[in-house]
């Protein structure tokens, strides 16, 4: 499409800009894929779209009503997780997608092949573990380690933690 100039709120000509094509196929991830006419991206599996390293993806979701204790046990999982609760000590949870913890984690190994964002706080009892492939998002972190492919983002505080993010 040629550019057209735009104007400002004072009628001075502002000159419009050529934009560039892109090949959608780049940003087309597991469980996606790219119309024949190579403009729109289309899910190829039903769940949960995000964005992972770039790219986005459909993953399968599944949910955890409650906590991750003795009643549901450690929980694997392929495609995106949410869980209603808080995971609880020594108990392991993974995922190939995304994680979202709405309540906390408390002295659990948890592993996303995509992001983890956690709705409470992370406290690890110097055992506990969070390790994604993208980012981690947390109101605060106690305690733990955290190893993140993108950003880690603490909203508050973080306190006697490993922290690794190949982001920021």
């Amino acid at each position: 499409v040629p550019a057209v100039d735009g104007l400002t709120v004072l009628g001075e000509t502002i000159p419009g800009t050529l934009g560039k094509d892109l090949d959608l196929h780049k940003f087309a991830g597991k469980g996606v894929r790219v119309a024949d006419d190579g403009l729109t991206i289309i899910a190829a599996a039903t769940g949960s779209a995000s964005w992972v390293a770039d790219k986005l993806c459909v993953a399968p979701l599944t949910a955890v009503s409650g906590d991750v204790d003795f009643s549901t046990g450690n929980v694997r999982v392929e495609g995106d997780l949410t869980i209603s609760g808080t995971i609880g000590a020594g108990f392991v949870v993974e995922a190939s997608g995304n994680i979202a913890v709405l309540g906390a984690i408390e002295g659990a190994t948890v592993k996303a092949g995509g992001n983890i964002i956690v709705g409470g706080g992370i406290i690890g009892q110097e055992i506990g573990t969070v390790d994604a492939e993208g980012s981690v998002t947390a109101r605060f972190v106690e305690a733990a380690t955290i190893r993140a492919g993108g950003d880690v983002v603490i909203a508050a505080e973080a306190r006697l933690s490993t922290i690794l993010a190949d982001g920021t």
